[in-house]
């Protein structure tokens, strides 16, 4: 910025100078090559002024890149942090929410034991990537060697609830009563 005010102040003379007339005409020939000189360092500093706005643009579009990608970077973060500390759900409301988002219960009943236990395991599993805590439990009568029914389960503030994972239809485990969560 000193350039551009010293080439201005320089022209400025200059033409005071010429202006004022009182210079021999090898002065005024002198003089004339400094104004252009002068232009000329004017011109060259215009110049490099608009590649440091130039420069300095692009540095500010990529700062702003950056902070979007940070921002990005760090939503990424926290939402990695809350699935790799799984919790219990909060309440009854927030249970039924994810499970009226979880797809299991709406894909087409299991036919076999096997099939039902593998839906409540994607229960569980679709969960666990949520950061929830599920488990799965299946009850053999032994009188009638058969399973008598599949069930998903959590924990919600210290009650047991229990669901099957093809109607999502939650209830508070009743043998159950309250639990308490270690």
């Amino acid at each position: 910025m000193s350039k551009v005010f010293s080439g201005v102040f320089a022209v400025l003379f200059i033409i005071s100078m010429l202006m004022a007339g009182g210079c021999s005409g090898e002065e005024k020939a002198l003089l004339a090559q400094e104004r252009d000189a002068a232009n000329s360092q004017l011109q060259q500093t215009q110049a490099e002024l608009n590649i440091a706005c130039a420069d300095l643009s692009a540095v500010e579009n990529e700062l702003a890149a950056l902070k979007a990608s940070f921002e990005a970077a760090q939503k990424t973060i926290a939402e990695l942090q809350a699935k790799s500390s799984p919790r219990y759900f909060s309440s009854p409301i927030e249970l039924a929410n994810w499970l009226a988002k979880d797809p299991v219960s709406e894909e087409p009943d299991a036919v076999t034991y096997g099939a039902w236990y593998a839906k409540a395991l994607r229960v569980q599993q679709n969960a666990a990537a949520d950061g929830f805590l599920v488990s799965v439990q299946y009850h053999y009568c032994d009188e009638r060697h058969i399973i008598e029914y599949i069930a998903c389960l959590t924990v919600v503030n210290g009650y047991m609830f229990m669901w099957n994972p093809e109607t999502d239809d939650v209830e508070l485990d009743p043998l159950w009563g309250t639990s308490k969560v270690i």
